[in-house]
């Protein structure tokens, strides 16, 4: 199924179609978790987390202008854009 996306030009190679699954099921998960009557802010966190690491290697990457095929201007927006999100969810689960 990845290799179908990358054919029809959605996603650059497979390491981009990966992440950006993973970083879907971390959402979904996070989101399912909202809606049960017990939550915990923890959940929205620990997804948040596993976006640093590559938010700080791809600005290294780009910052360096080295040439990589998983690192790029597109993976630090996308990471950061995912940061933001979840740092949201926990606002609004901690005033809900």
């Amino acid at each position: 199924m990845i290799e179908w996306f990358i054919t029809k030009g959605l996603f650059r190679n497979a390491n981009h179609a990966i992440w950006f699954f993973c970083s879907g099921a971390m959402f979904l998960l996070v989101l399912a978790n909202w809606f049960l009557p017990q939550k915990s802010w923890a959940l929205f966190i620990i997804p948040a987390i596993a976006h640093v690491p590559p938010l700080v290697k791809s600005i290294l990457v780009v910052s360096q202008k080295e040439e990589s095929e998983i690192y790029s201007k597109d993976c630090i927006w996308f990471n950061s854009l995912m940061i933001v999100f979840y740092t949201i969810l926990v606002f609004v689960d901690k005033c809900g």
